[in-house]
């Protein structure tokens, strides 16, 4: 049987170095098409409508071909996807090495199949190791090519094989004068194999880049169990933060952070909400601040929140200094109808506030109770005494982390939070033996039972871009504003409704153009209860985002300086009093 050999792809055997069957010549290549059209571009070529070929080994127009400015990085090929306006193809021929090199003929009817693999190569062991992709099952990521028992392979039996494609090529005329010059031994070759050839060409998946970095998707689980790994995942990840905690940094977003804003005199009058407007605000702010502060007690230490309403016993230890520490911080409560306020710890108000949880989880209604967390003296004539500075945020913060060292509670981690972790979270383990991360490159693969697969030498090595990439093309999008005439306005149909609360409604009426002086909201519009649908026309919610955009740009402009970036205007001709 003839030895069979993937070799470069034929209407490039007359500018690769020599045809022998060297490394150069069995290499596959890349093929860089831009252009929606790309496939059709590409068929096209292989017909012979193109304008000629690249000596660097990339097929296609002048259009078509790689540029080194805009497609190297570093000396490696950068691939960029399709939202940039390039798309790319792995291409090969398959042949048989007899004289002239003729094409072999694949026959699937025989479960013969023609792929090809992305590899990747690390360094181990003081040696390089080649690595295959194993997109499925318990092996998935990137594995030694050996099989079950350890022994060396040239394609692994799980390994992830991408399809590749025939198609007819028609060759340019023979014995054209290459480098200006009469008939070279590529052209003799050229002429051996005839005037078209069959070669392979497979679609290069740029947008498996987030799944070729190998970043592992957070395993199924109870959530208690999937938040546990994932912290250990992230500790071991990173070199800095070896005590990161999710749990703190969910009391340090809802509650610890946004309290100490309000009542630190430093912050600002709307954080502290001193203004009038704040005076009407304060009580529901602090009303969910502190069922904030009880929801996440019952997630993360049960136990506490069970001492604190008396459900529960006291727990020891720094469970127990963290309860004190409630009933240490006094804020001002008063009664639903009442009009006098009254001071009780924090302790008392969690207590109250218990029954009504599910207001921070999306259910339930409001209390008639109200609440304040900031610090003033109580009116006189309600109850003497003074209401403690809420404690240095610090220290609150040490309490807390202490006392969640202490819990063996299971955690009650939300399901937004497990839904975060297991659908958009990924992490990268570290891999000090990945000696150039992110480079890959491509072999194409013939498989006829019950021989084993030849393999194709390694393609030119390239990286994966992101999607939003520095480097990457700008693709062309034309977008055609709205006129601003009146006749034009007036035709614009309002299909777009928007939908206000009563809430929102009431607000809305409340804002008046004396606001840009610094005044508040004007007082209440009377109390109505009626929501309001309003349409729109989009073409003018387009031409006043467009407005907006642009007025927010020129200011701060004054910082960043980007308007030469972010624009090239030049005029078109345009009918006067055309639209």
């Amino acid at each position: 049987m003839p030895t069979i050999a993937w070799v470069t792809p034929a209407p490039l055997w007359g500018v690769v170095n020599g045809v022998g069957l060297s490394a150069e010549f069995r290499q596959p290549q890349l093929l860089k098409i831009a252009g929606d059209s790309f496939m059709a571009d590409f068929l096209a070529a292989m017909q012979g409508q193109t304008a000629g070929v690249d000596p660097q080994g990339f097929l296609g127009s002048a259009d078509h071909n790689f540029d080194a400015a805009e497609d190297k990085v570093g000396g490696i090929l950068k691939l960029y996807h399709p939202a940039h306006n390039r798309y790319y193809l792995a291409v090969g021929s398959l042949v048989c090495r007899q004289p002239g090199l003729p094409d072999r003929a694949v026959k699937p009817q025989n479960g013969e199949r023609t792929s090809f693999v992305i590899r990747r190569r690390i360094a181990a062991n003081g040696s390089v190791q080649e690595q295959g992709w194993v997109d499925e099952g318990a092996a998935r990521g990137w594995q030694p090519l050996v099989d079950d028992t350890g022994s060396p392979v040239a394609v692994r039996a799980d390994e992830e094989l991408l399809p590749a494609h025939l198609v007819a090529a028609q060759l340019r005329p023979c014995c054209s004068g290459n480098n200006g010059g009469g008939a070279t031994a590529a052209d003799a070759a050229e002429a051996l194999a005839g005037d078209q050839r069959t070669l392979y060409y497979g679609y290069i998946p740029v947008g498996n880049r987030e799944k070729y970095a190998d970043r592992r998707p957070v395993a199924a689980g109870a959530p208690a169990e999937i938040l546990q790994r994932f912290e250990q995942d992230v500790r071991q990840a990173s070199s800095v933060d070896q005590d990161y905690d999710f749990r703190m940094d969910e009391v340090t977003t809802r509650v610890v952070a946004l309290w100490h804003g309000i009542v630190d005199p430093a912050s600002s009058p709307e954080d502290r909400l001193a203004d009038a407007a704040g005076q009407e605000r304060a009580p529901t702010v602090a009303l969910y601040l502190i069922l904030d502060l009880a929801d996440w007690l019952d997630r993360y230490l049960p136990e506490v929140l069970a001492a604190v309403t008396g459900s529960g016993p006291t727990p020891t230890g720094a469970r127990k200094a963290l309860c004190d520490d409630l009933e240490d911080i006094d804020i001002k409560y008063q009664p639903g109808g009442s009009g006098a306020w009254y001071a009780i710890s924090l302790a008392q108000a969690i207590e109250r506030l218990a029954p009504k949880l599910a207001l921070v989880r999306g259910t339930g209604t409001e209390p008639a109770d109200r609440y304040d967390i900031r610090t003033p003296t109580v009116p006189a004539g309600t109850q003497e005494g003074y209401f403690k500075v809420s404690p240095p945020p610090g220290r609150f913060h040490q309490k807390l982390k202490a006392a969640l060292a202490e819990t063996t509670s299971p955690a009650d981690v939300p399901g937004e939070v497990i839904d975060l972790l297991k659908h958009q979270v990924t992490l990268e383990p570290p891999d000090a033996a990945v000696t150039a991360e992110g480079t890959y490159f491509l072999r194409f693969v013939y498989q006829y039972p019950p021989c084993a697969p030849v393999v194709s030498e390694a393609s030119p090595a390239f990286t994966l871009a992101r999607y939003f990439d520095p480097d990457a093309p700008a693709r062309n999008i034309r977008i055609q504003l709205p006129s601003i005439s009146m006749k034009d306005l007036r035709r614009y149909k309002r299909g777009v409704g928007l939908e206000m609360s009563p809430e929102l409604r009431d607000v809305m009426n409340r804002v008046h153009k004396k606001m840009l002086e610094g005044e508040g909201l004007q007082g209440d519009s009377g109390g109505w209860e009626l929501g309001m649908i309003c349409t729109f026309s989009l073409q003018i919610i387009f031409l006043v985002a467009f407005i907006v955009m642009f007025i927010f740009l020129i200011l701060l402009n004054i910082v960043f300086w980007w308007l030469p970036f972010l624009k090239i205007c030049f005029p078109i001709p345009v009918k006067k009093g055309g639209s």
